[in-house]
């Protein structure tokens, strides 16, 4: 598979609902085509825990649409396959698709799944893990756009592609 969306979600508290900030990278031919790091009004408050992983709270987030009027403008991503670096994307991507009722079907692929069976040798599958394993460089872990951008690599290089070009979604 070399066309596919990766995605990363960052939520305001342990709801799935909660999304507040979604990354999304298009890959195309194996190479990264368009990015977008989208800020997203979340259902329900900011939990310290929550921002303390990541950074946002209500004041990065209080002026963003909620995640049905962000829908209407990237609904066009579940033409691909979506890869996300765990179960977690899927189990927010599938919340808000029934709290919305907004009724779209996507193909998931899970990166973390896929790399501890291609990989068992390493102490552990986290996201910082693969990147280091592929000399990726530093990223800003938890931030929705550099997660998802890693994913993409991540799934790249599983799957023997590599990739380079960027561009903004």
């Amino acid at each position: 598979m070399r066309d596919f969306v990766a995605i990363d979600f960052e939520t305001a508290n342990a709801d799935r609902v909660s999304a507040c900030q979604l990354g999304l990278v298009k890959v195309i031919d194996g190479q990264i085509v368009k990015e977008a790091n989208l800020l997203i009004k979340p259902i329900g408050p900011y939990e310290w825990r929550n921002t303390d992983v990541h950074g946002l709270t209500d004041i990065d987030t209080r002026d963003s649409p909620r995640f049905d009027s962000i829908y209407q403008h990237i609904k066009d991503i579940f033409n691909y396959p979506i890869v996300a670096y765990s179960a977690f994307d899927k189990s927010v991507l599938n919340a808000l698709n029934e709290h919305y009722d907004l009724g779209f079907e996507f193909d998931y692929f899970d990166c973390c799944k896929k790399a501890k069976e291609l990989l068992p040798e390493l102490r552990n599958h986290q996201l910082k893990t693969l990147a280091r394993h592929y000399n990726l460089g530093s990223f800003r872990h938890h931030d929705g756009l550099e997660d998802a951008r890693v994913c993409a690599q991540i799934y790249l290089r599983l799957h023997g592609v590599e990739e380079n070009s960027q561009d903004a979604m």
